[in-house]
């Protein structure tokens, strides 16, 4: 079945399990240009509703998973997380509500033109300085709003003001982190086996038979916020730099891993930022999902200037 016959036969089908539900499949842009068809299901009850995106549904009815199955799960997914009753977007345009909500985000300028039309910003190396609202108290998980104009108009307030409290906010509630590789690596493990124990499957289900610990490269560090979620904003405090830098005794290299968290390393003799800069190009190319790519340009944090450049 053919791309758009298959979003026509799920849509009757969720909609037929939902007892004639009124289904929607809409085009949406996400980060850096990467777009999707997202179904969202309208309640009568509820103003509120997760768009669920179809993109993996299609892969995996193409490798003959079936329709019927696919459907149930959609179905369960919104049953999970849809809003319960209607809820008011009248304090969205309240600052005083609003305010305590605001946070902030890096992204890729370039990737990110259309985006970025309606969406103020703060340039920042060859980067985006966003805000957006943590709204995942609304019944949504990891929901939010990206600040736009019509925002700024409805509240009264310049862009700087807003980006102000952001920042403010940031340091209260998403503080940047730093961790060793190492430590990384013995926590996505220990996840990945609780996962498997979720799942009542065996603990090295998700880790295959190489059990022996990963050297962790000497001397390398990452940085993200606390809740992790677009960590890469923790550079914008240059606090955790300082503090390896002088540690090092060096400048720190900073590679932008993803929109949620970037690798420190000192800039020491048989390191340097040509040879990171085509690792983290091909790491971009084949590893990171596009949505989650922040730049193809390595940075260095200066000692003597305090101050963060591109360094290739």
């Amino acid at each position: 079945m053919e791309y758009e016959k298959f979003k026509e036969a799920l849509t009757n089908e969720v909609s037929r399990l939902l007892g004639g539900a009124e289904i929607s499949i809409r085009r949406y842009v996400k980060m850096n240009g990467l777009a999707y068809d997202g179904l969202t299901v309208f309640d009568r009850e509820s103003n509120l509703s997760p768009t669920i995106p179809l993109t993996q549904f299609y892969e995996q009815y193409t490798t003959g998973r079936d329709l019927c199955g696919i459907a149930e799960e959609v179905v369960s997914f919104y049953r999970e997380y849809k809003v319960p009753g209607k809820v008011s977007v009248d304090h969205f345009s309240d600052y005083g509500w609003a305010k305590e909500k605001l946070r902030v985000r890096l992204i890729n300028r370039v990737m990110n033109v259309e985006r970025l039309k309606d969406v103020p910003y703060r340039t920042f190396l060859d980067l985006a300085e966003c805000v957006y609202l943590d709204i995942d108290d609304l019944g949504i998980p990891n929901a939010t709003c990206p600040v736009r104009d019509r925002e700024l108009k409805s509240w009264g307030k310049t862009f700087e003001e807003v980006l102000a409290d952001a920042e403010e906010n940031m340091k209260v509630y998403e503080p940047g982190e730093l961790s060793g590789i190492g430590d990384v690596i013995r926590n996505l493990k220990e996840e990945l086996r609780g996962m498997a124990g979720r799942m009542n499957q065996p603990e090295d289900f998700f880790l295959g038979e190489e059990q022996d610990e990963i050297p962790a490269p000497p001397r390398m560090f990452v940085l993200t916020t606390k809740g992790k979620t677009f960590g890469a904003a923790a550079i914008l405090d240059k606090s955790p730099l300082r503090t390896l830098a002088n540690l090092f005794g060096a400048d720190v290299y900073v590679i932008p891993s993803s929109i949620h968290e970037v690798i420190l390393l000192p800039d020491e003799e048989g390191t340097s930022a040509e040879n990171l800069r085509e690792m983290l190009v091909s790491i971009n190319r084949c590893e990171v999902p596009q949505g989650d790519i922040l730049s193809n340009h390595v940075y260095r944090y200066e000692r003597e200037s305090d101050e963060l450049v591109i360094a290739g």
